[in-house]
This record gives structure tokens, sequence and C-alpha cells, in this order.
């Protein structure tokens, strides 16, 4: 959004792996480091958070959603969770996963899946470019007379860059685990 002149770089900020505490009701006792929150200027919680699973099952995934949508009582309205299927012995690139997004539901008061599940992997064969598309108020919150520029839309998360960065993460992972603790870079 920053890149796009969408909005002024000074009014959101990316944190990964912030820990967030201070939840409430059932869930006061937890902190959960998401994989990445879309942070306004001026806000203590996420407008948006980022939930990726490896190893982690599904419905862990999906728990982790109630965490940070229920437990700030929609402080955090939107949860983007990612499930990557581990790889198999020998296979070095990503064959399944998908995206599906979470919001939080002010007259339910819970976490609802918002829209259809969305194939990562294998990347779909379609000229179109698959994408997820958000409001500025469900980016920006409370903060929205503070950051929007002249654009009515919001940019689309492509899931293209998505895959590029899962790519380069599944690759860091095997290069660790086939050399230890060897610093150089990858290859």
């Amino acid at each position: 959004m920053v890149a796009s002149d969408d909005i002024e770089p000074a009014g959101v900020k990316v944190f990964i792996d912030a820990t967030l505490k201070n939840f409430k009701e059932d869930y006061n006792r937890s902190a959960k480091d998401p994989y990445a929150g879309i942070y306004p200027r001026g806000r203590k919680w996420p407008t948006m958070a980022l939930e990726a699973g490896y190893s982690e099952r599904y419905d862990a995934l999906v728990g982790d959603t109630d965490l940070l949508l229920q437990g700030t009582q929609g402080r955090i309205g939107l949860v983007i969770v990612v499930k990557i299927e581990p790889l198999a012995p020998g296979e070095t690139e990503i064959q399944n996963g998908f995206v599906q997004v979470y919001e939080y539901d002010q007259k339910l008061n819970r976490s609802v899946r918002s829209g259809r599940r969305k194939r990562l992997y294998p990347p779909p064969s379609s000229r179109l470019q698959p994408c997820l598309k958000f409001t500025w108020n469900q980016v920006l919150r409370n903060k929205i007379g503070e950051h929007i520029s002249d654009s009515e839309q919001t940019p689309p998360l492509y899931l293209e860059n998505l895959r590029s960065i899962l790519d380069e993460n599944v690759t860091r992972h095997l290069a660790f685990k086939s050399r230890g603790d060897d610093d150089s870079e990858i290859e």
C-alpha cells in the first residue's frame, strides 16, 4: 500500500513476530506472536494479522485465529490464515497449501470465516492473478481518516507475492535442515 502511494508511509507499519498480550475473557492468560500484523499509526493492536502454519494443524491455526479475534473482542478485525502441507521426504517444493480469511463478527462476538479458501499450491493455471481484497475500513479501522490518500480502493494482496515469500522460507528451512548451523547464503 505504501509502495503504491495509496497510504502515507508513516501511516502503517508491518511488524513481524510482535508478541501480543492482555487478551480479554477466556484468553486473558495467553500471549501470541502472529507471523505478521498491520498496525496503523497510533494503534496498540493490529487491525489485521497473518497466521501461517507448516507443521501446525489447521484446527490449531483456527484456534490461534479465535485467540486473535475473540481475545481482542474485535480490536483485531481480520486474520489471514495460511496453511502449507509439510513436504514429504525428498520434496523440495511446496505441493499443497491454501489461504483462508477470518473476521470478527460484532453481532455474534466471535470469529467467522470470510469468503472461500483460496488455493496457494499448486498455483492455479489461470491467467488471472488470484488475490485477497480488503476495504480501507478493514485495513485501517478507527484510523481510516488519518491515513487514506485519494485512492478509493485498497491495493489487492496478490497470492503470487505470498507464494514467493513462502517459497523462500521453505528453501531456507530446507537449507538449515540439510546444513545444520552453516551460516552461508542460500544458493
